[in-house]
């Protein structure tokens, strides 16, 4: 009896730690992060990302992927340039999508950012953001993705996209579309600047690092 007591016991806690396995693994910790002139959105390279986002793949050697979108451009100078960062606001200009492999926690080096927040992602939204993203992709006439430049020998890779960058649509209005589409509480409306999306942030999600 005191075997079989002891089975019966060892099988129900076995249980209850594969359900709070389940249960644990049912979110996805997202951070939206911002430095400089770039705003984005940091998922892990979980199954789901190396499977299903379109560029997953070229990234499975990195813990995490930085996901970001921006004037084509612009986006794509390692320094400033006064002309471009105007003529990416004046009018509308073709745009790409930055993707950046990273292989350290977001929240040990926070000097890095000008803002960290942390989103909790159930696993149905995290999923519509992948599909999201892979929306953005400007495909070829076979299909295909259109890679437009990398640096860091691969680390950062940039491909183009099909949505235009102006004034009104900017990365931090890209950022916040994406987040309401995938299923939060957070309008779109008037979201230009850094500040915008930061001040909507803060109200769906955990602040770890404050925009000063």
């Amino acid at each position: 009896m005191a075997l079989i007591s002891f089975i019966i016991k060892s099988t129900l806690l076995l249980c209850c730690l594969q359900v709070g396995y389940i249960f644990a693994s049912d979110s996805v910790d997202v951070y939206i992060i911002n430095y400089h002139y770039h705003t984005g959105v940091i998922v892990p390279t979980d199954s789901l990302v190396l499977s299903k986002l379109k560029v997953g793949e070229h990234f499975k050697e990195y813990q995490k992927i930085d996901i970001g979108w921006g004037d084509a451009d612009f986006y794509q100078i390692t320094g400033f340039d006064l002309y471009m960062g105007a003529k990416a606001l004046l009018m509308p200009t073709p745009s790409v999508l930055r993707f950046e492999g990273m292989n350290y926690p977001v929240t040990s080096m926070p000097e890095n950012f000008d803002f960290i927040v942390l989103l909790k992602f159930s696993r149905d939204k995290f999923n519509k953001m992948i599909e999201l993203v892979n929306q953005s992709f400007d495909l070829d006439d076979y299909g295909k993705i259109q890679k437009a430049s990398e640096q860091y020998s691969g680390k950062v890779q940039f491909y183009f996209s099909n949505e235009k960058y102006h004034t009104f649509n900017t990365c931090n209005t890209w950022v916040a579309r994406l987040l309401r589409d995938s299923g939060f509480d957070i309008s779109t409306f008037m979201v230009i600047t850094e500040y915008d999306l930061y001040t909507r942030l803060k109200k769906i999600g955990k602040l770890i690092k404050a925009l000063n």
